[in-house]
């Protein structure tokens, strides 16, 4: 750090304790005695650490003749001022060691030198920044996840938040899950177990537990012994048999719940109505009730077993379909209309409460389109339209299950 212009108190040296430093680097900016210091600290360092600064000067004595100077100060001085008009402030702020907090992995520590307390400040004070980051590595990050059975709720869940909910068979209390890496370069952990490597082909298994009430997992990035980063996975497992055993499509359209908005995110809940529920109220994001939206939101369930036409069931129902339940004052209504298919190509409907009714609307059709702002206006073959100002059109990433086509992210019939 020495400066041939400089002596006093100029700082010779600077150690540092609280934290390993990898690299450093010096610059000088455009102000003629300001010396900038780039200081990296490991990875290892705690986001919120204190660290701290020793100095050794060139010289470490006070001249009382020139009013306290040379000293080391955290207080700076104004343009054009004579150091010795606060000469005072300064001598009451000097040190030797100064210590610093990160915050967030980052800190910026300000020292002036003083070595002549006559002369105008530019000509008599060294500033020294020193800026102290942690290291940046890049992270070994999760690209795929692919359970041995079940589904994810909301997948892209585990990539941008780094948690997300699994539903699983009716009884199953654990799940196989392999995971693709960007990098082999680390180890994985499940709930604060051995480690174990990523293999050569960056893929890796590991066993996750279950419950009908949610189980959490953890599994953590390992590298060197330090954990770089954690992954949550929460494991449902279906309250009821006879449930569906996939969603295979899912769409929420026309509703104030499109996109996950509204007073909760219903628009967003299909994949959750596999666990079944017994909630008289709405429950949280992994329970159903899921919002179908307007005319023609929908959603498709997969059974493995196919539902038998068994006269044998009480009075002949083969499955029940439950709705949201509405008290009967007519304030809103809600009606839906199912349909049943062998082979997912051709579908029969089921009669409804009104089906045969004459007021029954047959072969009725809505285009939904989506305006410059995101929102959603719609028109329909009998001559109606309007614009939804507060309902947005759906986006392909809130919905993955959808066949989406690029026309169809700007209309839909």
């Amino acid at each position: 750090m020495d400066d041939p212009n400089y002596q006093g108190a100029q700082p010779k040296a600077v150690s540092i304790a609280g934290a390993g430093v990898t690299s450093h680097s010096t610059e000088t900016n455009a102000a003629e005695y300001d010396r900038i210091y780039n200081i990296q600290l490991s990875k290892e360092t705690a986001d919120n650490a204190t660290i701290t600064l020793y100095f050794e000067c060139q010289n470490n004595t006070y001249d009382n003749s020139r009013g306290n100077l040379p000293v080391l100060s955290s207080v700076g001085e104004e343009e054009g001022t004579r150091v010795s008009k606060f000469k005072d402030e300064i001598a009451a702020a000097s040190f030797r060691t100064l210590n610093v907090s990160l915050k967030d992995g980052t800190a910026q520590a300000v020292v002036y030198a003083y070595n002549d307390n006559n002369s105008y400040s530019r000509g008599t004070r060294t500033k020294y920044i020193f800026n102290f980051s942690k290291e940046i590595t890049e992270e070994t990050a999760i690209l795929d996840a692919v359970p041995a059975n079940g589904q994810w709720l909301m997948k892209s869940d585990l990539f941008t938040k780094k948690s997300a909910n699994l539903a699983l068979p009716y009884g199953q209390t654990t799940v196989d899950l392999t995971l693709t890496f960007d990098s082999a370069n680390a180890m994985i952990s499940v709930n604060d177990t051995e480690a174990q490597a990523i293999n050569a082909d960056k893929t890796c298994s590991v066993t996750l537990n279950s419950s009908p009430e949610g189980t959490a997992n953890k599994i953590s990035v390992v590298k060197e012994g330090v954990t770089e980063s954690s992954y949550t996975v929460t494991c449902f497992t279906q309250k009821y048999s006879g449930l569906p055993d996939a969603v295979t499509d899912y769409l929420c359209i026309g509703s104030q719940y499109t996109n996950g908005l509204g007073i909760s995110d219903y628009g967003l809940r299909g994949v959750a109505t596999l666990l079944g529920s017994n909630n008289d109220v709405a429950g949280a994001t992994y329970t159903a009730p899921a919002s179908l939206g307007n005319f023609g939101g929908y959603i498709t369930y997969y059974f493995e077993d196919a539902i038998q036409d068994n006269p044998k069931n009480p009075y002949g129902v083969d499955f029940i379909t439950y709705g949201n339940s509405v008290e009967g004052s007519n304030a809103f209504a809600e009606p839906g209309q199912v349909w049943v298919s062998e082979d997912g190509s051709e579908w029969y409907a089921l009669a409804g409460s009104v089906h045969y009714d004459n007021s029954a609307l047959w072969d009725y059709s809505i285009t939904y389109s989506k305006l410059e702002n995101g929102r959603t206006s719609w028109t329909d073959n009998k001559g109606n339209s309007a614009t939804q100002p507060y309902y947005e059109y759906p986006l392909p990433e809130y919905y993955p299950l959808f066949d989406w086509t690029e026309a169809l992210e700007n209309s839909m019939t």
